[in-house]
């Protein structure tokens, strides 16, 4: 293992797994706030600029950039087991970053269709970006270099060792 914290954990074939978010990680979640904040004001003014739905806007927003990404979590007294639902990525899609008390997962894919216009014989390339981002709050502190991830099916299962002596002071969230 490597003293680098941003390298890839598992030398096994997996979706990629490090130890603290890279610059790029931080950087795609910012324009992701950012795009979603652009869109609310948007559907904002389209609704007449009345001011009080800000929060409903925000969610109609964030609902078009994000899909959801339901988990399921299982706590043992040495480990924590987390199942997300991920259909259609692959594990070169997917990224884990694991911090002592922090899980992300985020996955992203650009998907190319064809679509044909009537005035032409042509047919036009049309792109379209999937992207899910999931953090999850850890109840104890889990040791980032021993993680493991598995995707089967369009599940993701990664496995987090806990700290040595770590007990949960409070149940796992998701946020």
């Amino acid at each position: 293992m490597s003293s680098n914290p941003t390298t890839n954990i598992e030398s096994t074939p997996g979706p990629k797994i490090t130890q603290s978010p890279e610059e790029t990680f931080y950087e795609r979640v910012q324009d992701l706030y950012d795009a979603v904040a652009q869109r609310a004001f948007e559907i904002f003014e389209a609704s007449g600029a009345i001011h009080g739905q800000d929060f409903d806007h925000w969610l109609e927003a964030e609902s078009e950039f994000l899909n959801p990404m339901p988990l399921e979590i299982d706590e043992t007294d040495t480990a924590f087991v987390v199942r997300a639902e991920v259909p259609g990525f692959s594990e070169d899609d997917i990224e884990i970053i694991v911090e002592p008390r922090r899980l992300f997962i985020t996955a992203a894919r650009e998907e190319v269709g064809e679509e044909e216009e009537e005035s032409a014989e042509m047919p036009e390339s049309e792109a379209s970006f999937e992207e899910v981002l999931r953090s999850l709050d850890l109840a104890s502190e889990v040791d980032p270099s021993q993680v493991m991830a598995t995707l089967n099916d369009g599940i993701l299962e990664i496995t987090l060792i806990k700290q040595a002596g770590q007990k949960a002071d409070r149940p796992a969230e998701a946020a």
